[in-house]
């Protein structure tokens, strides 16, 4: 291929399209021409520009970041890029991505890379970095002027809010920020970010990318891939109808996404939306009222003050009767969750525990959090890893105990079990108290909107763990009113947990 080595001096789209190369899905390299969503996405990049981006899943947007952070850390000397996945494993591909996209331009038209990096990539004789980073990391930005930003999948990120609030001081307000991700529910950060753009009450500027912009989100007639009964002349639903109607979809788009709904099953709308409001609202019936959530939202603050990672919005008071309620994980991938909770004629949420802890880490935690709380009585879901984190906490004087769910009567283990039947005990006590309950944390409140009632059984969209805590401590409460110690109104450790 010729290159146009003036045009592509002048021009970063020029210098993308002419000298790299992208591996497509069926893993040939063919030149990187922009596609539709990549060309929208280049488009609303500007200086000083922040963007919002809504999208489907592999719709390239994310590699067209990538290969315009690498075009301007090879041309502009001093450039800093960052870009932040979910994961380690997000991560990790998106480096994958990046050296695959600079491998791929001839030797004359890049500058020397220095030796590759686990997550950096650097060329010092232009004192440019470009660095991945995961989400879940202390060094998000580093502490260095970014001039570049994406933050992809953020909708999947476990503290968005603190960590985006470091980036935009880092990100000058000429330089460049992205946020991309699929939806994963309403009423979280994402979401919020979303609806802002959409309305223009904040300076990101809003851009959607639904799944028809892919070329090859399409199946002909025929196809081997299609459901079997759809591979001849379709006729249309009304919502396929109205889907034609209103943005020109082809037979064969609609018979591709006849093919992924039957695939995806519920959780089509959100991994392809296809429009920006419903794609948030997941099907199913909210287990909560939504009314009387949204009263509780209004109700809620940012913490005044913290102590050893835990949000503190009232103080023990002396004599106070507190309970403290513990949705454990191993510490990885989802959070742990504890809510301390003032016991009275009503349950007043006090504090937030909320972090990456194994079960070690996280009982030393709770041993601190449970007597700064008047000795709490601490119930803590025996599932999985709470085995691990009541046999740390085997000294405690204070710990919970479960009751018989038909009688009442205490059972003399230790432990909330969390079972299809006490699920059932936990939706009714959490409906019975939510009329009346204090809540300050507004991340409880968007995780008790993401409960869903499918098909029977209760289902969440988003993470889960602080309102699986705050049932915890709903269902435990009147247990605790009736002995005004805790479910059997003894303590220690019983031999039968």
């Amino acid at each position: 291929m010729e290159v146009d080595t003036l045009a592509v001096a002048a021009d970063r789209r020029c210098y993308i399209e002419q000298l790299m190369k992208v591996q497509t899905k069926e893993r040939t390299a063919l030149p990187f021409l922009l596609n539709r969503p990549q060309q929208i996405i280049w488009d609303a990049i500007g200086p000083g520009a922040r963007i919002a981006e809504l999208k489907a899943r592999q719709i390239g947007s994310t590699t067209v970041y990538i290969a315009r952070f690498l075009a301007e850390c090879m041309s502009i000397p001093g450039t800093v890029s960052v870009i932040a996945s979910e994961n380690d494993f997000m991560t990790q591909r998106a480096l994958a991505r990046a050296h695959y996209l600079y491998r791929s331009i001839p030797a004359q038209y890049k500058p020397e890379m220095a030796h590759k990096s686990a997550s950096e990539m650097t060329w010092p004789t232009l004192d440019s970095v470009m660095y991945i980073a995961t989400a879940r990391s202390n060094l998000l930005v580093r502490g260095d002027t970014v001039h570049n930003f994406l933050g992809t999948e953020i909708a999947r990120w476990p503290d968005p809010e603190g960590a985006m609030s470091a980036v935009e001081e880092a990100v000058p307000l000429s330089c460049f920020i992205a946020l991309e991700s699929t939806p994963r529910g309403e009423g979280d950060y994402f979401h919020e970010k979303i609806k802002a753009a959409m309305d223009r009450r904040s300076s990101y500027k809003f851009v959607f990318l639904p799944w028809w912009l892919a070329d090859d989100y399409t199946l002909p007639t025929g196809s081997p891939l299609a459901i079997e009964g759809d591979r001849g002349r379709l006729e249309y639903t009304p919502e396929e109808q109205n889907l034609v109607e209103l943005h020109g979809l082809s037979e064969g788009q609609i018979r591709w996404r006849r093919r992924k709904v039957s695939d995806r099953g519920l959780d089509f709308p959100q991994e392809y939306p296809e429009d920006p409001v419903t794609c948030f609202l997941s099907s199913g019936e909210m287990l909560f009222d939504a009314r009387r959530l949204d009263e509780l939202a209004k109700g809620c603050c940012p913490a005044p003050t913290s102590l050893d990672n835990v949000m503190i919005w009232h103080q023990p008071v002396p004599g106070g009767l507190y309970l403290v309620a513990v949705d454990p994980t191993v510490g990885i991938h989802d959070r742990a969750a504890a809510t301390v909770w003032l016991v009275g004629e009503t349950l007043t949420h006090c504090a937030t525990l909320w972090g990456l802890y194994d079960p070690v880490v996280l009982a030393g935690k709770l041993h601190t959090l449970c007597r700064y709380y008047n000795t709490a009585k601490l119930q803590i879901e025996f599932n999985g890893p709470g085995q691990a984190v009541l046999a740390e906490m085997r000294s405690y004087p204070n710990l919970g105990y479960r009751i018989d769910l038909l009688t009442g009567a205490p059972t003399g283990s230790v432990g909330w079990l969390t079972t299809k039947a006490s699920k059932a005990h936990m939706i009714a006590q959490m409906r019975k108290h939510i009329g009346t309950l204090v809540v300050r944390d507004l991340n409880i409140i968007r995780q008790l909107r993401g409960a869903r009632l499918e098909r029977g059984d209760m289902v969440w969209i988003g993470e889960d763990d602080l309102a699986m805590s705050a049932m915890i401590a709903t269902a435990t409460y009147q247990g605790i009113m009736q002995s005004g110690l805790g479910l059997v109104g003894t303590y220690g450790w019983g031999d039968n947990w």
